[in-house]
């Protein structure tokens, strides 16, 4: 994930960077270029080492084993979906109202996007023991995710471009960038969370999972397109 990242990270830079200030960026594009390709050959490297280790079918063999078939037992879904959702919501809400306030440090903004990170995954995983009920609770969470994401990607660009010759040129357009997310997150999160009934709607919906209801298990996915996508998107 690291080396995803690392790929990821230029790809937001080179996004930025054409849309903030295209006419004083071109020796860092160039530079952001190179350092991508360099961190995409990095990635498919290692993916394709796990390829010939059939890493994925390692994964599977650990998670089908004995012991994983003990602990499900032990512990079936619904429970821990009971014990799980409820408790990250609470953290969830508590870290929305810590970096709701206005000035708040881009590093609480940062514990917000993990905990709605957190959150919506682990719903989307449980959700279908909730039913409907959480449908609008999960394109809530999709809302702040995205501008958590845009506020927490030109603070990154801003950490990188400040490390380059030229790179003092375009910092005040991603400053610029980063405070309007932050003051659209703000406004999104007194209209759609801050409120006392935003919060019973989500202890409602949480309070209650189905004991009915059952998975359909798909088959484990292939590794090899994984390294064909990492390779194409490397040579693009």
């Amino acid at each position: 994930m690291l080396l995803a990242g690392s790929v990821r990270d230029r790809d937001i830079a080179l996004r930025l960077l054409k849309e903030s200030a295209p006419s004083a960026s071109s020796p860092l594009v160039h530079q952001f270029r190179t350092e991508r390709e360099e961190a995409a050959r990095t990635l498919v490297g290692l993916l394709k080492r796990w390829v010939r280790r059939n890493s994925s079918a390692k994964w599977r063999n650990a998670l089908e084993g004995e012991s994983a078939a003990e602990v499900s037992r032990a512990n079936p879904v619904e429970t821990t979906a009971k014990q799980v959702v409820p408790r990250m919501a609470r953290e969830y809400f508590e870290r929305g109202r810590d970096a709701s306030r206005d000035e708040s440090p881009v590093e609480l903004l940062h514990r917000l996007r993990i905990a709605a990170k957190n959150l919506r995954y682990t719903l989307d995983l449980f959700a279908p023991f909730y039913g409907a009920s959480v449908a609008g609770l999960q394109q809530q969470l999709k809302g702040v995710q995205a501008l958590l994401g845009e506020i927490n990607d030109c603070a990154t660009v801003r950490r990188m471009v400040s490390h380059h010759e030229g790179g003092q040129q375009i910092l005040p357009a991603l400053k610029r960038r980063q405070r309007k997310k932050a003051e659209q997150f703000r406004q999104h999160w007194a209209a759609a969370f801050s409120s006392a009934a935003a919060v019973r709607r989500w202890t409602d919906n949480l309070r209650y999972v189905s004991s009915q209801t059952h998975m359909t298990r798909k088959p484990p996915a292939r590794s090899r397109p994984a390294v064909l996508v990492a390779g194409q998107s490397a040579s693009a």
